[in-house]
């Protein structure tokens, strides 16, 4: 701010004048104790009145190259570099509107986790549930089961888990890049439209670029076989090398309790991850555990385990339909 503003004014040339004929620098005799407390007299030199004044003067009169350059705005908050997640999300998606995802606030209270704070700073929060996806991406102990409509089917036993892991890997093309891919990802709704076991797709509550709930219902494939659903709540998080994770849990929600007439699958763990290999071309993993709970032995659920990597599948097709 300029000194009009701030209240305070110069000393003036006459003012300044006055003083040099009253000042020197003052010798003065102060009785000061020293640091051990001997209480001697020591010479201590005292600034005079002038130098006050001309030192003030120096300090508040702006040079004449000051005067004459522009003002430069101090920088504001709003400009400062922002965090990695923050910023990636932005280019990405943020400042493209129509990427973004609509806010669907719900019934249920925002999640205190997701409120007053950066994305960078909620990945972190949450940095287990990605951290153990890409561990879930690894090669590591998987056990290559087959290759259908292009995708490529792992299983694998987790030490502690009765069911068996699945892992399905299939390339993607998409025309409006890894944003577009994440657009379809997201969109809850369009499942029926991809997946033929899929009787209802729901968006109960979202809040990008935090979370998203999804509610779905499933059709059983056999009669003697009750229908199935559930409840998951997804994050995403930007990685320094380029790719996404999708972290994906079991959750409730209030505006789909557990219904009479349907089994509660649950998401043991798990999510995707997205690799660009080109700027329109894509690596997908799709990886996890389920338990579809019920009846069924552990055999059973772990005979169908490979049709969990095959949604990847019906997604593809969807994928390619749309571009």
């Amino acid at each position: 701010m300029g000194d009009c503003c701030s209240g305070a004014s110069l000393p003036t040339q006459d003012a300044v004048l006055d003083e040099v004929c009253l000042a020197e620098t003052q010798l003065v005799n102060a009785d000061v104790k020293d640091d051990a407390g001997s209480g001697e007299a020591k010479d201590v030199i005292v600034p005079s009145l002038l130098d006050q004044t001309l030192l003030k003067c120096t300090e508040e009169a702006p040079s004449a190259a000051a005067e004459a350059a522009p003002a430069v705005p101090a920088a504001s908050p709003s400009s400062a570099e922002k965090p990695f997640q923050d910023t990636t999300y932005h280019d990405i998606i943020g400042s493209r509107p129509e990427f973004v995802q609509a806010t669907i606030p719900g019934i249920m209270k925002r999640r205190p986790s997701s409120e007053n704070i950066t994305m960078q700073d909620y990945t972190e929060k949450h940095k287990n549930l990605f951290e153990k996806v890409l561990e879930l991406e690894k090669p590591d102990d998987w056990i290559f089961n087959k290759e259908d409509n292009g995708v490529r089917i792992y299983t694998k036993a987790v030490a502690g888990c009765r069911l068996l892991y699945f892992k399905g890997y299939s390339e993607f093309h998409c025309e409006k890049g890894i944003a577009g891919i994440m657009q379809k990802m997201f969109k809850t709704e369009d499942r029926p439209k991809w997946d033929d076991m899929c009787l209802e797709a729901i968006t109960p509550q979202s809040f990008p670029p935090f979370y998203k709930y999804a509610y779905v219902r499933l059709k059983s494939p056999a009669a003697i076989i009750s229908d199935r659903d559930l409840c998951t709540l997804g994050r995403s998080r930007f990685e320094p090398d380029g790719s996404i994770t999708i972290a994906i849990q079991a959750a409730q929600h209030p505006d789909h309790p557990e219904r009479s007439d349907h089994v509660r699958i649950e998401f043991v763990e798990g999510g995707y991850v997205i690799r660009q290999k080109a700027p329109k071309d894509f690596g997908i993993t799709w990886t996890g555990c389920v338990d579809p709970k019920g009846w069924l032995p552990t055999w059973v659920a772990n005979l169908a385990v490979t049709k969990q990597a095959m949604s990847l599948a019906k997604f593809k097709a969807f994928m390619n339909t749309q571009q």
